[in-house]
């Protein structure tokens, strides 16, 4: 099979849109979707993107999928982990213009709850101008990590030395946090909010008390994406 060079440039910059978005991506699923957006172009088989050799990118090779290289920044547990919180889930699949700005490693959606949060932040006087545009970006893309809780967020107040007023303040922001998490796209849920997976799978879901066999690792019971003991097992 032989692609143009234009082609090859496209192909590379849809793996690595998807890798950022869900983390893991089989080759399958990427033939599928350049069959689908670009069908007037060279077809990709599984075989084919197996063996291409790529670099200077920032995923990898597993044997059937690209991933994102972090996965196996520690060894090859995280990669492990996410498959394990991904399966049997479906893919969020966003138009190609939407999708293709995954390009960015650190490309996300800003959100009504990012806004929100941006605009808390600055009419608290927390953080002022740029330092709290820097926040609040930062604060989302903590977010968008497997395993986040709201310690981790509050963490990024801690380490630039900002000290929450009162308990009031406290009891109004970490609504705000919550809200930013759950509409993060996350690679547990392949790229679905917390909040959208939730609704695509109420009648399946189950509290954690209910759930009285959910193992620390196990994909949490409220939908999170997250492993329990990261999640409402914490």
């Amino acid at each position: 099979m032989t692609i143009t060079a234009p082609e090859r440039k496209k192909l590379i910059e849809l793996i690595l849109a998807m890798v950022n978005l869900y983390g893991i991506v089989p080759y399958a699923k990427v033939a599928e979707v350049w069959h689908r957006e670009y069908p007037h172009l060279t077809p990709v088989t599984e075989d084919f993107l197996s063996r291409m050799r790529i670099g200077g990118e920032f995923f990898v090779h597993t044997g059937d999928a690209f991933a994102h290289e972090s996965l196996f920044w520690d060894g090859a547990e995280d990669f492990y982990d996410l498959l394990n919180l991904q399966e049997g889930k479906p893919y969020y699949e966003p138009p190609l213009e939407e999708l293709l700005k995954y390009r960015d490693d650190l490309y996300y959606e800003k959100t009504q709850a990012f806004a929100k949060l941006l605009l808390f932040v600055q009419k608290e006087r927390l953080a002022f101008g740029e330092d709290a545009a820097e926040l609040v970006d930062d604060l989302q893309l903590v977010s968008m990590d497997m395993g986040t809780n709201l310690q981790d967020l509050l963490g990024e107040f801690e380490i630039r030395d900002i000290v929450l007023k009162n308990h009031d303040q406290v009891g109004r922001l970490l609504p705000m946090l919550t809200d930013l998490s759950n509409n993060s796209r996350i690679w547990p849920n392949r790229g679905f909010t917390p909040l959208e997976m939730l609704g695509r799978h109420t009648s399946r879901v189950q509290t954690p008390a209910a759930n009285a066999k959910a193992g620390r690792n196990d994909p949490c019971p409220c939908g999170s994406g997250k492993k329990y003991k990261n999640c409402c097992g914490k």
